[in-house]
Order: structure tokens, then sequence, then C-alpha cells
């Protein structure tokens, strides 16, 4: 079954969270990678974070962890959705 997932955020919004409450937040929302890649780049955290979103409500589990949806750049290429743990399990369950 294949689903879809949209999600809009603030900017500001996210810029704010990041500077609030910091690395708690990064590791909260942000895979390692993402977070160090990303941290001072408020309009890249905001992309990722309206990604990763998107992908809960595609994969219909609104209590997914952020930081198991991961999202990646290939220089050249679209950015990909990298899933683990339970996001990855919830993936496999809907084929």
């Amino acid at each position: 079954m294949l689903e879809t997932g949209v999600d809009i955020v603030e900017i500001q919004r996210v810029a704010e969270l990041a500077q609030r409450y910091g690395e708690r937040f990064g590791q909260r929302v942000f895979g390692p990678e993402e977070w160090q890649t990303f941290r001072g780049r408020p309009h890249s955290l905001a992309a990722r974070f309206a990604a990763k979103e998107a992908v809960i409500k595609a994969l219909g589990s609104p209590n997914m962890a952020l930081h198991e949806i991961r999202v990646v750049r290939v220089p050249g290429a679209r950015p990909e959705v990298e899933l683990v743990g339970r996001a990855h399990q919830r993936a496999e369950e809907l084929g």
C-alpha cells in the first residue's frame, strides 16, 4: 500500500527550537550526521524536519521517533530518505 505525506514548517520556528534546546533538540529530531552537518543552517534543518514529518504521515505512525528518519543527500542527486529502527520496521510492514 502506498501512502502520501505532506508537511510544511516555519523556518523561524525550527531555528528557534534549535537555538533554545541545542543538542537535545538535535539528538531528538536528527540523526548524528544530519545534526552535525546542518545544525547552523536553519533552512536545511527545516526542510529535513518537514520531510521527516511527511514520512511519518505516509507511514501512518504519528508516534514515530523523528531521528529514525534520516534525509540523506548524495551530491548530484535528489535527497533520499533512510529509515532505521521502528521507522524501517514500519515501512517493511507496509511493503
